[in-house]
């Protein structure tokens, strides 16, 4: 996604930055898999859903609800990220700038 970064706030969100890129892979999922992800994900207390549109293609992210504090994530979070990452190939050196950035 073009024009947004990676961040964290305890658990990983995105929030607009132009300039900036956060690799991704896109899947297609049935009604009833993004019920259990809704669950998964807390939706919509913890996370919100927001369709977004690049390259002709449209999307749904995740996207933490406010009030938003950077804060690092625990350790295991980060593992199964970085092997999400490594699984799919994406380029880690975006995920660990955002280990690091704490908004300013």
């Amino acid at each position: 996604m073009r024009d947004w970064r990676l961040v964290f706030c305890h658990h990983a969100t995105i929030e607009p930055a132009p300039g900036h890129v956060v690799p991704g892979c896109l899947w297609e999922i049935s009604y009833k898999c993004e019920e259990i992800l809704d669950t998964f994900e807390g939706f919509p207390h913890y996370y919100t859903k927001m369709w977004l549109q690049q390259d002709g293609e449209s999307f749904m992210a995740y996207d933490m609800n406010p009030p938003l504090t950077y804060s690092a994530p625990a350790p295991s979070y980060v593992d199964s990220l970085q092997q999400g990452y490594a699984d799919w190939d994406l380029p880690v050196d975006y995920l660990d700038e955002a280990l690091y950035y704490d908004g300013r």
